[in-house]
């Protein structure tokens, strides 16, 4: 980065909003005018009284407060105390026509940024401008390098803390739009075919499906983060254009967005994925320009050291065999309310936001028995029988359950039977994970009995995994909700409104996960080797 790219520098170059405070009118207007004239980014705000500029300063939020000492009835102190307990490192200077050593201790005690006496401004035409802009640009400055600091802090600790790959970039994408500001940020990763596989995203996710093509290849799409794919280097969309010209520009207007930027994610020559950002604001600055280069090498060596590449593109994952008796398990406890010979078994399990869908069959139990069960859970927030023979039943349950630990160490589930007073799961689950992931599951619900069987034994027992194999999460999920709801009957049980509500998604959304997926099986189906 150059000078330019600096915090300092890029500081300099920004308007300062000043509240100026003083209770004699004339002064106040005319230094106003004087402040304006001297320095164009200056934009004074006044006030005449403590009341006046107490709600000035909450309407304002300025970025300098310039007080005189004598504000008729009260003093600049008591606008300094205000002021401290809102933002305590506000810059605030403090002006007195009548300075003395009694009046600068107590201003330094309350932790005045500057003080000056108006006798030292005769003569000295420009000082308080001076003044007022190094205070605010050093206050700037120091916020943003506590800002990077902070940063690279929770870089490391992400690094340090998180024990899965499917964890690290989804806590990445998380900081970046709860940290940084970003409306959305999503990570997305190449195979051997050179396809772009999104994995991870936060903030608004609908953007995601809106705007990127199922398994796109770079070179094929003008988004961001295909084009920084593409060349290779950090790619910036600034003041997106209104009409706009491309599919992707279309999304993000919608989506309140005015640029965007995407960077590689490399290390020691070898490219794993790409890292895109979304913000409301039309810039995005030479400063966030480099930490978004920061966080590129940051997740490619992330995902260099942790072999990211081969275990994300495993084709025979570990099979890892969980068996659970905690009560707190919603879908257990329901199980326990049941005849002792009742079996449910998992047929869809949909995370929201705040709760966990189940399309669930039981057998041995009656449906009048089913739904006293539970309505007997106090984790149940609600269900429906959908089907009597066999027994089917939707159930929404708080969280957390089983599935959210899973989905955390980036696990896929791929049976789940309450049977017997235990929940016994299925897990597909990379080797070097599986620690992870049964200490996780082990912490929130103690005495987890677990087991691992080969991959191959896996595939041997389900001869649709080869089809369902290329299907995304949300592709699979839309089918199989879709289908287990009647979707596909005629006349239909649920329309693509009513599935898209349980899956918590846009009918768009809902739609175009259930055709890629649908598309994705048929080829298998009818073209496998195409």
């Amino acid at each position: 980065m150059t000078d330019s790219g600096t915090p300092s520098a890029v500081a300099r170059e920004e308007e300062i909003k000043v509240l100026l405070v003083d209770d004699d009118e004339a002064w106040v207007q005319s230094t106003a005018q004087l402040l304006a004239q001297q320095r164009e980014r200056l934009a004074v705000t006044t006030a005449v009284d403590l009341p006046d500029a107490s709600a000035t300063f909450a309407e304002v939020d300025p970025d300098c407060v310039v007080c005189d000492y004598e504000l008729g009835g009260a003093t600049g102190l008591e606008l300094l105390s205000e002021v401290r307990d809102r933002t305590p490192d506000r810059p605030f200077i403090l002006i007195t026509g009548q300075g003395n050593e009694t009046v600068a201790s107590e201003a330094i005690s309350q932790e005045v940024t500057d003080y000056i006496p108006k006798r030292s401004l005769r003569g000295r035409h420009d000082l308080l401008a001076r003044r007022i802009e190094s205070t605010v640009d050093s206050y700037r400055t120091e916020r943003a390098l506590a800002r990077e600091r902070r940063n690279k802090e929770a870089m490391l600790d992400i690094l340090t803390e998180t024990s899965s790959q499917e964890g690290l970039v989804r806590k990445f994408c998380e900081h970046l739009v709860r940290e940084r500001d970003y409306e959305c940020a999503w990570i997305g990763t190449t195979g051997h075919s050179n396809r772009v596989v999104p994995r991870a995203v936060a903030g608004e996710e609908s953007y995601l499906d809106a705007a990127v093509e199922p398994d796109a290849a770079p070179g094929e799409h003008t988004e961001p983060a295909f084009v920084a794919l593409a060349a290779d280097e950090l790619h910036v969309e600034t003041d997106l254009p209104d009409p706009p010209a491309e599919h992707w520009q279309a999304a993000a207007v919608d989506h309140g967005f005015g640029s965007a930027a995407a960077v590689p994610l490399a290390h020691d020559g070898t490219v794993f994925g790409v890292l895109a950002v979304y913000r409301s604001t039309a810039e995005i600055d030479p400063v966030e320009r480099g930490l978004l280069e920061e966080y590129g090498e940051t997740i490619g060596y992330a995902l260099r050291s942790a072999n990211w590449k081969e275990s994300l593109l495993s084709v025979a994952p570990v099979a890892v065999e969980l068996a659970l008796t905690d009560d707190r398990i919603p879908l257990l406890a329901v199980g326990r309310e049941l005849p002792s010979d009742a079996r449910i078994d998992v047929l869809v399990s949909v995370l929201r936001e705040g709760s966990m869908l189940y399309h669930v069959q039981v057998d041995n139990a009656t449906a009048e028995q089913l739904s006293d069960a539970a309505a007997a859970v106090d984790a149940v927030e609600h269900s429906t029988v959908t089907g009597t023979g066999p027994l089917r039943c939707e159930l929404a349950v708080s969280l957390p359950t089983p599935e959210t630990v899973v989905a955390e160490h980036g696990g896929q589930i791929a049976e789940t039977v309450v049977d017997d007073g235990r929940m016994e799961m299925t897990v597909k689950q990379n080797e070097d994970s599986i620690q992870a992931l049964v200490d996780g599951l082990d912490r929130e619900y103690p005495t987890t009995v677990w087991a691992v069987r080969s991959a191959e034994t896996v595939r041997s027992e389900t001869t649709s995994t080869d089809l369902l194999d290329p299907l995304t999460e949300k592709q699979r999920r839309a089918l199989e909700l879709a289908y287990f709801n009647g979707y596909f009957e005629r006349p239909r049980e649920n329309d693509t409104t009513e599935v898209a509500a349980k899956l918590g998604v846009s009918r768009q959304t809902f739609t175009q996960h259930l055709r890629a997926g649908e598309r994705k099986l048929f080829a298998g189906l009818l073209d496998p080797d195409g």
